[in-house]
């Protein structure tokens, strides 16, 4: 399966806006949108890079396997909060794309090179 990093940014976002209990699953509203497993396996991709805390409820049936949010951890909000303007995330992606490289932590330096740069800041 590929790595879709809008479905990331997406996850990222939800968990941020939730308002619930940070030790209860955050639900995502968007789910319907992608298949089940591929959102699983989205989570569960950022809980191995260390910007969600989740769970796998290990339900195993015809959708697969289900990783489900908890809450970002500090390394996440970090990331989000490099992501959040759509102009430098399209850009970062366009970049990195145009490089045949892909990866959470070239997107996130890349993102912090922009923001650098829209500061004025030495990147």
């Amino acid at each position: 399966m590929k790595r879709d990093m809008d479905l990331v940014r997406r996850i990222l976002q939800a968990v941020e806006s939730s308002d619930g209990d940070p030790r209860e699953y955050v639900e995502l509203d968007f789910v319907d949108e992608y298949p089940k497993n591929s959102v699983s396996y989205h989570v569960e991709l950022l809980a191995d890079a260390g910007l969600i805390k989740a769970q796998n409820l290990m339900s195993f049936g015809e959708d697969g396997y289900s990783w489900m949010p908890k809450r970002l951890t500090s390394a996440g909000h970090d990331f989000l909060d490099a992501a959040r303007h759509d102009e430098n995330w399209n850009e970062a992606k366009r970049l990195l794309k145009g490089a045949g490289v892909a990866g959470l932590s070239l997107l996130k330096e890349q993102l912090i090179h922009l923001a650098k740069q829209q500061l004025g800041l030495p990147g």
